[in-house]
């Protein structure tokens, strides 16, 4: 077996044990060709290499999905769940005054007010909130990787994130959240946070694809055609 459940108590079903195993092998061998980049300095693909790490990105994001489907949950409403979530621990105004503060630096700093939230959710001037961003009804409907790009993108835009967006964060990012989701799974703890950390796996998925100039929608129907 490629992860070992022993000292966890937890008996994975194959088809689990081998999403697990794949989570790590393609995160892995994106890491082996974006992690040295220099930020800033355009990547010098290739062809080979470009298609290695699309091909990967793929992989890794069938396999998000395989896991959440195993598990009864619905990915893009995971997603959208956990990007309310992440708008409520990193308000805007916060996160533009110090982008690079963690959550629990920004939570000593200010609690989250109800009442700015009600505002926020009340508001009709087409703006995003400064907790919870704004989704159309259509993208809440059935959230697609396009859909789900944009949002990260936008949600990180307004929170100055973008500037940290480098192939190379944003590869080291992935392989963390693949470890979390690794943990959750192995620890046999429950959906809600599976869901959470799925989600959180996906949106570093869908920023390095995009911030690598990679069509993930295009790539996953050459590769994976249905």
């Amino acid at each position: 077996a490629v992860v070992s459940t022993q000292s966890t108590g937890v008996k994975l079903d194959g088809s689990m044990e081998s999403a697990v195993g794949q989570l790590v092998v393609s995160a892995g061998l994106i890491a082996e060709v974006l992690q040295w980049s220099t930020d800033g300095t355009p990547i010098d693909w290739g062809g080979v290499r470009r298609a290695h790490v699309t091909h990967q990105l793929c992989l890794l994001i069938r396999t998000l999905c395989s896991i959440a489907q195993h598990r009864g949950l619905e990915l893009g409403k995971a997603f959208l769940q956990k990007i309310k979530l992440t708008g409520e621990r990193y308000p805007i105004e916060k996160c533009q005054e110090n982008p690079a503060a963690k959550y629990t630096e920004l939570k000593d700093c200010e609690k989250v007010d109800s009442t700015l939230a009600q505002d926020n959710t009340s508001s009709g001037d087409g703006k995003i909130g400064s907790h919870s961003p704004r989704i159309s009804d259509e993208v809440t409907a059935k959230p697609t990787l396009q859909s789900v790009t944009a949002m990260w993108r936008r949600f990180s835009e307004e929170r100055d994130w973008l500037r940290e967006h480098t192939p190379r964060n944003l590869t080291l990012d992935l392989f963390g959240e693949v470890g979390e989701v690794i943990e959750v799974v192995l620890e046999g703890r429950g959906d809600e946070l599976l869901g959470e950390e799925l989600s959180d796996c996906l949106a570093s998925s869908v920023r390095l694809a995009e911030v690598c100039g990679i069509n993930l929608t295009a790539a996953i129907n050459h590769y994976f055609p249905q």
